[in-house]
């Protein structure tokens, strides 16, 4: 189920981005798909909190059975925070209260994950398999990362409304 999820997050990262591209004439259609975008990400990202707060013990990020290594300094601590993070980030989206900068911090945590945590399992990882185990995960996690970042871009937010609301800047 997770991974269907995680695939699930990747296409809606593209369909925001997608969605951030569209003109005026496709108004309707476009907030609409973008409605239904947001609860499915939403979704998504309280089922992960959910995971990563019953389960810690699993590498944070996407919700998959890779255990974080027992020579990682904090290890279930590190399922807690971005659990939480997760939780947060959901019902923020899902209430519309500070959704963009809740999930632009997610992202952020996210990545900050694949610096601390991915990197160091792919540099330690040995044989073929290990090696390609550590960049799947690494990889997929780096996605999760900026599919969130392509969310929190489309949703309406202070960053979003400088330029209608300031002038532009002279040449």
């Amino acid at each position: 189920m997770a991974v269907a999820l995680r695939d699930l997050v990747f296409g809606v990262g593209a369909w925001a981005l997608a969605g951030t591209a569209m003109d005026e004439r496709h108004g309707p259609v476009v907030r609409r798909a973008m409605a239904g975008g947001r609860v499915l990400f939403a979704v998504v990202l309280l089922f992960f909190g959910v995971e990563h707060v019953l389960h810690p013990e699993f590498a944070p990020g996407v919700p998959l059975e890779q255990s974080t290594p027992a020579w990682m300094p904090l290890r279930f601590a590190w399922g807690y925070c971005i659990g939480a993070a997760l939780l947060v980030t959901g019902v923020a989206i899902l209430i519309d209260k500070h959704a963009r900068a809740a999930a632009t911090w997610l992202g952020v945590a996210v990545t900050l994950v694949v610096l601390l945590l991915y990197l160091p399992m792919l540099a330690v990882s040995t044989g073929r398999l290990g090696v390609t185990v550590a960049l799947n995960d690494l990889a997929d996690t780096l996605l999760f990362a900026g599919s969130i970042f392509l969310f929190a871009a489309s949703i309406p937010g202070s960053a979003s409304g400088y330029a209608r609301t300031n002038p532009p800047l002279p040449e």
